[in-house]
């Protein structure tokens, strides 16, 4: 069920930034790959989002060149950024 969740957080994030679901998919790929190689190392909630995030971020890189700009400047360059520092910040 929890997998079924995330699929779905990633579908929303999408169509907030109105991409296709071919990037949300793409976007959950990326994520499945990344948790795979990490192996069993736990994660918390607000790590997992900025991973999740930059998956969608790469996915739309993947598939709409045309609006990286927009979407890395306007809209998840400042969101990736808040994240990270928080991340960062909790690590150190």
């Amino acid at each position: 069920m929890p997998a079924v969740r995330a699929a779905l957080s990633f579908l929303q994030v999408c169509d907030d930034y109105r991409l296709s679901t071919q990037t949300a998919w793409t976007a959950v790929h990326y994520f499945d790959r990344y948790m795979s190689a990490r192996g069993n190392t736990p994660i918390d909630r607000d790590e997992a989002e900025l991973i999740s995030l930059t998956c969608v971020f790469l996915a739309a890189k993947y598939h709409f060149q045309h609006i990286l700009h927009f979407l890395g400047r306007r809209l998840l360059g400042p969101y990736l950024a808040v994240r990270a520092r928080g991340v960062l910040a909790e690590a150190s």
